[in-house]
């Protein structure tokens, strides 16, 4: 009994191995289609995980800007901290501009991630969008080109721009009322 179960096990791994070799038999590449294939699974991975980091620090951005919303009832841009969240939105945004399909889907995934689900399944294409509009705004862009300054500069560049940035984000905090 005892070598009928190990000829059985050999029977079913010469089996695994047979079919194996069969079948890289029939798909044959050579060094440079696995090279260009390697390569261009890395440059989308790269990428994706560009827009998911991106989306994740917009997320966080939104939750917090959220949770002030709606303890003060409104968007409060005379708070230093909202205006540094909407500086930190805007620049996590700006990859959005002009973006496609795939980076805004790797985008949607981080941002649900980093709102911890406030941003969901149902409201996640309305919600990139509606940032998508807001990073190609000239108000946004204004303050993407502050994201490398000191916190006083960004603060600056939310301030000028507040009427437009604080009417656009307050439209997407609106979605999560629902």
């Amino acid at each position: 009994m005892k070598n009928m179960k190990k000829l059985g096990f050999f029977a079913v791994a010469a089996a695994l191995v047979m079919l194996v070799a069969s079948c890289s038999l029939f798909k044959k590449s050579t060094a440079s289609e696995t090279a260009n294939s390697a390569a261009a699974t890395t440059t989308v991975n790269t990428a994706s995980s560009a827009a998911n980091e991106a989306g994740s620090a917009a997320g966080t951005a939104l939750k917090a800007l959220y949770s002030s919303y709606k303890s003060a009832g409104k968007l409060d841009l005379s708070n230093a901290t909202n205006l540094l969240n909407v500086a930190s939105l805007s620049s996590a945004i700006s990859g959005l501009k002009g973006s496609d399909k795939d980076y805004k889907l790797s985008f949607a995934k981080g941002l649900v991630l980093g709102s911890s689900n406030l941003v969901n399944n149902t409201n996640s294409e309305t919600v990139v969008d509606k940032l998508t509009g807001l990073a190609e705004s000239a108000a946004s862009q204004a303050i993407s080109s502050a994201s490398n300054s000191t916190a006083a500069e960004k603060i600056g560049a939310v301030a000028e721009n507040a009427s437009t940035i604080g009417s656009a984000v307050s439209s997407i905090l609106n979605i999560f009322k629902k």
